[in-house]
């Protein structure tokens, strides 16, 4: 359920530049290249989650809480963006971004929670995933797609 939350958090900061064939985390990457020069870096992935966070935490208390996740998660839904999907800032909102578990991420929880799928995307571990990267994964989920049905 949180990473399903977090996912809407990421959404609602995706853009669609890379919608087409490339599937939610690609969406959600894309809204972190800020400079638009197709390759993002950790940094603006970093920057991306900073803005997440200050969208999803409604009251500005610096924690994000399970009514505001769900505010958020309503939010995209009502905007067709589903229940929501994780990249840009990769699971933060959620999927164990609570590391103490007291029920709230707060904003050093968030920010500092693993980048999933900007790891995975980014296959020579340089910090950068890079356009080629991309068209690689897009093609991998294109594949994918054919096969399953």
């Amino acid at each position: 359920m949180r990473m399903v939350l977090m996912t809407a958090v990421l959404l609602t900061i995706a853009a669609p530049a890379l919608a087409q064939g490339g599937g939610g985390m690609l969406e959600r990457l894309a809204m972190a290249d800020v400079n638009r020069d197709g390759a993002i870096t950790r940094a603006e992935v970093r920057t991306a989650r900073e803005q997440g966070f200050r969208r999803v935490d409604a009251n500005s208390d610096g924690f994000i809480t399970a009514d505001e996740r769900e505010q958020m998660a309503a939010a995209a839904a009502a905007k067709g963006r589903g229940k929501g999907g994780e990249g840009g800032a990769g699971g933060a909102a959620g999927g164990g971004a609570d590391a103490n578990g007291d029920g709230k991420v707060s904003r050093d929880e968030f920010l500092n929670s693993p980048m999933r799928g900007f790891d995975r995307l980014d296959s020579n571990n340089n910090d950068v995933v890079e356009a080629s990267e991309i068209e690689m994964a897009r093609s991998f989920m294109a594949r994918r797609k054919q096969v399953t049905p």
